[in-house]
């Protein structure tokens, strides 16, 4: 396996007024680390109750808010409690006001008591109340998005991903508008453009009310403030580059498909990030091998594994693959389906004990237990 080295230039205090410019942090991985991981995680477990009407799989996005856990899987968002019991579910697939085609994410209005779903097919916002998930209102958006959140300023920002020469500010990755969907700007231009995508639906996320950004094939994330984007830090993996939009458009020469090049190819594929008030979780695929990267940002120390090898150590029976978008509160998730797990108990595998406990208590067509983990 080859090495892989990767560094993160960290931005911690960033001023989005004025332009100014920022001094980056920058954060090593010189080498795979070989820190037990039950040294420096703190695990947890949620298993989400399941009944006839709340049955779901490997999901899309998962997000709490006040005392809510909420899942998006299959153009359905459900909502429990915390401690995973079912309350509802937002389940309205159609075509009329009210109802969408196909969900490609969630972003909540604080301000207003709101979950806004994007509908990424039909070009339309949809609003539901917090209080009791029953639908308000819909916008159409001039755009294609599949991410969005709101700023401090009650504006919004959504990833942009229009490919075709008609397509609104098809050029630039994101678009700012107002509450009533009026453009007030857009950021950061492509140097690439193309129907076919690799990267996560889920672009943007938050952290202590701060809006953070990536794009599909550039090392940068964007901190995103009142109509002004900058860097914030930057995913460096030397032998492990982005694709050059020379490559990229090579392949995808003649409208063809770029992805099976690209993923079989040593540059990096996909990836991820998360963010929580004192660490960072980096996921990525690269020649076709999966990574984890975790950066202490209180102590500024750095960990990275195989995906392989971070599975081992957490003895989760090499089941799941991938890190969720979103999180639970600071912790990220990791779905496990009982059904994998119990062939793994048959076969002699030995979990650890509270994940144990919660295999003997689920069947196998149970909703997934939710693992969750979070640096010390």
């Amino acid at each position: 396996m080859k090495k892989v080295i990767f560094c993160i230039i960290l931005l911690f205090s960033c001023s989005c007024q004025n332009g100014d410019e920022q001094k980056l942090k920058t954060v090593f991985f010189d080498k795979f680390s070989r820190v037990p991981l039950h040294e420096i995680l703190e695990l947890s477990y949620i298993k989400p109750e399941t009944t006839d009407s709340c049955l779901f799989g490997f999901f899309d996005q998962i997000a709490t808010v006040k005392d809510f856990l909420l899942i998006l899987e299959d153009d359905k968002v459900f909502v429990f409690d915390k401690k995973g019991s079912y309350i509802t579910q937002i389940n309205c697939r159609g075509e009329g006001p009210g109802e969408y085609l196909s969900l490609a994410s969630f972003f909540i209005d604080e301000k207003d008591g709101m979950i806004c779903l994007i509908d990424d097919l039909s070009k339309k916002a949809l609003f539901f109340g917090l209080d009791d998930f029953q639908f308000v209102s819909e916008m159409k958006m001039p755009f294609t998005a599949s991410c969005a959140s709101f700023l401090p300023d009650g504006t919004v920002i959504w990833n942009n991903r229009e490919y075709l020469p008609e397509g609104v500010c098809r050029n630039d990755h994101f678009v700012q508008t107002d509450r009533n969907m009026n453009i007030a700007g857009s950021f950061v231009k492509k140097e690439f453009i193309s129907g076919y995508l690799t990267s996560s639906q889920i672009s943007i996320y938050n952290v202590e009310g701060n809006t953070f950004a990536c794009t599909p094939f550039s090392p940068v994330i964007y901190r995103i403030c009142q109509n002004e984007v900058s860097p914030s830090f930057q995913l460096s993996f030397f032998d492990r580059q982005f694709p050059p939009g020379e490559f990229l458009r090579e392949k995808s020469a003649n409208n063809a498909s770029y992805i099976n090049a690209l993923m079989k190819s040593d540059y990096v594929s996909h990836f991820s990030v998360g963010e929580s008030t004192h660490d960072l979780c980096v996921f990525y695929i690269a020649g076709e091998q999966r990574f984890v990267g975790l950066y202490d940002k209180t102590n500024e120390r750095t960990y990275h594994y195989t995906f392989d090898d971070f599975q081992t150590g957490l003895q989760t029976g090499n089941v799941f693959t991938y890190i969720a978008s979103g999180k639970v509160d600071d912790y990220y998730v990791m779905p496990l389906l009982p059904s994998e797990l119990k062939l793994k108990k048959e076969d002699g595998y030995v979990f650890s004990e509270p994940l144990d406990s919660l295999i003997n208590q689920s069947r196998e067509d149970d909703n997934p237990i939710l693992f969750l983990f979070r640096l010390l």
